[in-house]
């Protein structure tokens, strides 16, 4: 996975799943990464939002074709303040 240096913990534009292809994987504590590709058909990406913890918000999108969907664990559930 590639990173921006003043963002080291959030993948580039560029990043690709280290498994291999994977559309939903693990990319750090608290934090996973959906990806969104032109021949995706709706029912996997349902299928993959629903492996997503629960208390998983939407943070932020990276990309154009293929995109980057980031969630992470809700900070009143990840020990944080609201």
């Amino acid at each position: 996975m590639t990173t921006d240096a003043d963002d080291a913990d959030r993948p580039s534009d560029d990043a690709q799943s280290p498994n291999g292809g994977e559309s939903l994987f693990l990319a750090g504590a608290g934090e996973w990464v959906v990806t969104l590709t032109p021949s995706m058909r709706p029912a996997e990406l349902i299928r993959m939002l629903r492996t997503l913890p629960e208390t998983a918000e939407f943070v932020e999108s990276f990309g154009d074709v293929d995109l980057l969907l980031i969630f992470q664990l809700a900070q009143r559930y990840a020990g944080g303040s609201v």
